[in-house]
C-alpha cells in the first residue's frame, strides 16, 4: 500500500492500492466511492463557503472542494448515480470559543446539504464532537479507521 497524506485545502484522486489519511479539527473531509469503478475521490476543506466574491477559488472552502471532487470523479466515467459518500471532522476543537462551534458545524452542514443537493447517499459519518480526529482511508477496502486525539 502507498501512503498519502492529504492537507488541508487539498483533494486526492485515485484507485485501490492507497492509504489516505488527514487529521481534521473543525475542517471537514467529503470521501466519495464508486463500488462499480472503485474510483474514489477525497477532499479536506477548511471553511464552509467563499462569501467574499473578491477572493480567489480554492478547495479551502467547503463548496468549491466538494465540487471539484464531483468533476474529477466524473470524469473518469463515474456516473453520480453509483457514489457513495462518506464525511468526517467538523468538531468543535475549541469548547467555550462559539466560533470554533459555528465552523465545524457549518462545515459538516455544507457537506450534507452538497449531497443532499446531488443525490449522493451518506453512508458513513464521523461527525462533530470536541476533538479532532485523523483518518486514514484504505482505497482497497472503502473502510475508515478514526482515531481521536486526546
Amino acid at each position: 500500500m502507498k501512503n498519502h497524506f492529504l492537507l488541508p485545502g487539498q483533494w486526492w484522486l485515485g484507485q485501490s492500492g492507497y492509504l489516505v489519511s488527514t487529521i481534521l479539527g473543525s475542517c471537514v473531509s467529503i470521501v466519495l466511492y464508486d463500488p462499480t469503478t472503485k474510483w474514489v475521490a477525497i477532499n479536506h476543506y477548511l471553511l464552509p463557503e467563499r462569501l467574499d466574491p473578491n477572493i480567489p477559488k480554492s478547495t479551502r472552502y467547503g463548496d468549491i472542494a466538494t465540487s471539484v471532487i464531483i468533476d474529477e470523479i466524473s470524469k473518469k466515467g463515474v456516473l453520480k448515480k453509483n457514489v457513495e459518500a462518506k464525511i468526517y471532522g467538523g468538531a468543535n476543537v475549541n469548547e467555550g470559543n462559539t466560533l470554533g462551534v459555528a465552523i465545524g458545524a457549518s462545515n459538516i452542514i455544507v457537506a450534507v446539504q452538497s449531497l443532499a443537493i446531488l443525490q449522493i447517499p451518506i453512508i458513513e459519518q464521523n461527525v462533530g464532537g470536541f476533538r479532532g480526529r485523523k483518518i486514514t482511508f484504505n482505497t482497497s477496502t472503502y473502510q475508515t479507521q478514526v482515531q481521536f486525539n486526546s
